[in-house]
């Protein structure tokens, strides 16, 4: 893999693992950080990240779903970190991963 992407991906999912670590205790946030350390592993041995950034946004979507349902206080005091992690998903992260390569399997250890 390039330097290059290396340089363009690392700072956006360091960025996700660290926002990720912020998230409050409980089932659906301690998803949304197993989800985000399959991502890193996965980044980490170059295998293809793609299915493990859909799991990352599906498990966040999840996490925004059981506050919706919770209690209100909980929501507001967790709703800060979830909305930054969502946006550096966004923001940052998917767009690194545009910017870096084609596709899946260019992401691919050997390909």
């Amino acid at each position: 893999m390039s330097n290059d992407k290396i340089s363009l991906i690392d700072p956006a999912l360091q960025q996700v693992e660290a926002f990720a670590g912020r998230l409050a205790s409980g089932d659906e946030a301690g998803y949304v950080r197993r989800s985000v350390a399959e991502l890193c592993r996965a980044w980490a041995s170059q295998q293809g990240i793609e299915p493990a950034v859909d799991r990352v946004q599906q498990s966040l979507r999840w996490l925004k779903t059981a506050q919706l349902s919770g209690r209100r206080r909980d929501c507001v005091r967790e709703s800060p970190s979830v909305d930054r992690l969502d946006d550096v998903i966004h923001q940052r992260l998917i767009p690194a991963l545009r910017r870096a390569g084609p596709g899946p399997s260019d992401l691919v250890a050997g390909a």
